[in-house]
């Protein structure tokens, strides 16, 4: 299966974060080079599991986000340029 969302990921202007198993067979590393290609300001965490991190490091998983989470929590989502857009699709 291939989905290209190149157009969509350049043009979203918010946050953005990729949540990455460091032993991930499914989605390859070239994966997060291009993102970071298309959006220099993305964040990179990487959890220590495989592909499915939520459902294999949940805890680990959680404490990643809801960190990244709490710089934006001062901020109205209005901040955001394509906030309307980006909370239609969420």
């Amino acid at each position: 299966m291939r989905v290209d969302v190149t157009r969509e990921l350049r043009e979203m202007q918010v946050p953005l974060m990729y949540l990455a198993g460091r032993w991930d067979l499914v989605v390859p590393r070239r994966s997060q080079e291009l993102i970071r290609r298309l959006r220099p300001d993305v964040a990179i965490r990487t959890i220590n599991g495989p592909h499915a991190l939520l459902q294999t490091r949940p805890a680990e998983a959680w404490a990643v986000v809801s960190e990244w989470c709490r710089q934006f929590q001062s901020q109205p989502l209005s901040n955001f340029q394509d906030s309307q857009s980006w909370a239609r699709s969420a």
